[in-house]
């Protein structure tokens, strides 16, 4: 599915491609790295990297790339997580209390003690 929407995309212009690894090797870290390091990549002024279980809202870019527009300091933006399975069980409710709390509580704090400095 996800394949199948990045070439309609990349067939109407848009720099986008879709790309699996044929290892793991530094897992998460390890695939950003590889991406990075792509030739069309560094034509590119924003990357967005996207999880294979994010989904983002349509006008997610149109929100988030003037952070960066109108902040040349910053080198990444990250929001907050929209749980489309959170009622489905006790297990994935309780993943979305502690995500919750990640974004709600740690990340404001951690923003919070930074501007205090």
């Amino acid at each position: 599915m996800v394949e199948l929407e990045c070439k309609r995309w990349a067939s109407k212009g848009i720099n986008i491609k879709y790309e699996i690894r044929d290892n793991r090797n530094g897992y998460k870290s390890g695939a950003l790295k590889e991406g990075m390091k792509r030739s069309y990549v560094k034509s590119c002024d924003y990357v967005a990297i996207f999880d294979a279980d994010f989904q983002p809202e349509p006008d997610f870019l149109r929100r988030t790339i003037p952070f960066l527009v109108h902040n040349p300091e910053l080198a990444l933006v990250q929001t907050r997580w929209k749980f489309v399975n959170a009622d489905e069980c006790l297990m994935t409710r309780m993943q979305e209390m502690s995500l919750d709390y990640h974004f709600t509580v740690e990340q404001e704090v951690g923003f919070l003690l930074r501007l205090q400095w």
